[in-house]
């Protein structure tokens, strides 16, 4: 697969949609929405089909994005959880809502040719397939074919040849594994003062380390290895969970208190921009000098950092918005989704597929009847577009605005 390099991009009216993402948060606050239910999980597995297009329109991805209902164009933007082969009730979810793809949170310790048997059927159907393969812990892939992927903080990071060598290689299992999209490499820089409260702790597995500029340098390595390899990458957790108390546990709901939109322990991202990665992925904890009010993956200020200050112009996904954290429970889960996208948002990520149908739900629902989200959608929809083009899922051409 090759245009790895080339950022998805921005129409002209996505950009001015983004700015007042403010405008378009107040508008749907207070929606009234009913939380999804629990459904029944036969094992029969009927065939996939899936709304979202193999093959969009020839021309602008954004045209194509225009072209697709605005149940599809919902769909389209959610990516549902998967702990093993699809089952009918998830086979049924991903038909009726149309949903874009999945993201295997395994663990998966059947190999490349174990996971490759589940993911075949659902790239035939059209479907993005994404997975975390950061190392250490945080590799959901294992078993014959993948390599053993070291934790973060025990890569190299002065060895920049080799590393990006070694990203090529373990990008090309998840190639082969039919995998399209790394959700890696993390760009947190770990903060000096909790880093020496807790020499040996938990962010040894993904950050790779204390110094702003190291770290973005291998991030942008890692992302050339990732591409090189023949899959999309995704720099996680923007902006950045390094200063969280607990190195961004879900748990706390003590915010960051540090970063500002001068750190300099955003520059793993803003570098990551200028550097052609794919995907950025918005962290859902709270951040208290960039947005007092909400959550990262829901806050238009955040959003706009990433948009106009860095110059992303590829896809901004989330982090698990189907999460029991803190920072998120004072939001319905069903209007999690809903919320992401108006905020800014592209590509949902909801590891439980029996809160899918009412998150999908509600966003048609408000597209429907309010222009501004609608309009924000499609943009959203013609993003995910753009990375599926690059991963070979449709044939449009994104276009920068």
């Amino acid at each position: 697969m090759k245009g790895f390099h080339t950022q998805a991009g921005r129409s002209g009216q996505g950009a001015g949609t983004r700015r007042g993402g403010v405008g378009l948060v107040a508008s749907v606050v207070g929606f009234g929405l009913l939380a999804g239910c629990a459904q029944a999980r036969p094992t029969a597995t009927p065939a996939l089909t899936t709304g979202a297009p193999s093959t969009a329109s020839a021309g602008s991805c954004q045209t194509a994005a225009s072209k697709l209902s605005t149940a599809e164009q919902a769909g389209m933007v959610v990516l549902v959880g998967l702990t093993g082969a699809p089952d009918a009730a998830t086979t049924d979810l991903i038909s009726k809502e149309h949903l874009g793809g999945v993201v295997l949170i395994g663990p998966f310790k059947t190999g490349v040719t174990g996971v490759k048997g589940i993911t075949g059927p659902l790239a035939a159907s059209g479907l993005l397939v994404a997975a975390s393969q950061e190392g250490g812990s945080f590799q959901s892939l294992t078993g014959p074919g993948f390599d053993t992927i070291p934790p973060a903080g025990k890569q190299p990071t002065n060895d920049a040849a080799t590393q990006r060598a070694d990203w090529a290689t373990w990008g090309g299992q998840l190639k082969s594994a039919g995998v399209h999209l790394d959700l890696a490499p993390s760009g947190d820089v770990l903060s000096e003062s909790i880093k020496v409260a807790t020499p040996s702790g938990p962010w040894e597995d993904p950050l790779f380390g204390t110094d702003p500029g190291v770290v973005a340098g291998v991030i942008t390595t890692v992302v050339a290895g990732l591409q090189q390899g023949g899959v999309a990458a995704s720099t996680t957790h923007f902006p950045g969970m390094g200063a969280l108390p607990g190195v961004g546990a879900a748990t706390t709901a003590d915010p960051d208190k540090v970063t500002r939109p001068s750190s300099d322990s955003l520059a793993p991202y803003r570098y990551a921009a200028s550097a052609g990665v794919d995907v950025i992925t918005v962290s859902t904890a709270n951040f208290a000098l960039l947005d007092e009010a909400s959550p990262a993956a829901f806050s238009p200020k955040v959003m706009t950092l990433l948009r106009d200050d860095f110059r992303f112009a590829g896809v901004i996904a989330s982090e698990d918005l189907a999460s029991a954290s803190v920072p998120l429970a004072s939001v319905p889960a069903a209007e999690r989704v809903l919320r992401f996208v108006v905020a800014g948002g592209d590509l949902a990520v909801v590891s439980d597929p029996t809160q899918v149908d009412a998150m999908v739900k509600a966003l048609t629902s408000a597209a429907a009847s309010d222009k501004a989200v609608a309009t924000r959608l499609q943009d959203a929809a013609g993003n995910v577009l753009g990375l599926r083009a690059k991963v070979g899922l449709a044939t449009c051409t994104a276009v920068k605005g």
